[in-house]
């Protein structure tokens, strides 16, 4: 068995009326949070992480260009491709 290190960002708006009941049902199943919540456009994000025991890692491999690399190439400031990234849009 290897360890599997898991990482997920939890948004809401700034209400925070879903953010807690997520975080709240992600501690139970064994998440942490990371640091404290961020506000960003209206909404509220949280980092949770945990570490689990799995059969076999995945391993992630990192991107082979930077994104300032590509956001040169499509003309856009690196802000609006990690959020279009975040959006799953790319």
């Amino acid at each position: 068995m290897e360890t599997t290190a898991e990482y997920k960002l939890v948004k809401d708006t700034h209400k925070l009326e879903k953010l807690e009941q997520i975080v709240s049902e992600m501690i139970t199943n064994g998440w942490k949070p990371v640091g404290g919540i961020a506000f960003n456009n209206g909404f509220a994000y949280q980092a949770m992480a945990r570490l689990s025991k799995s059969p076999k890692a995945e391993v992630i491999k990192p991107l082979k260009e930077s994104p300032k690399e590509t956001t040169r190439e499509i003309g856009l400031t690196t802000s609006q491709v990690m959020g279009a990234r975040y959006r799953e849009e790319i």
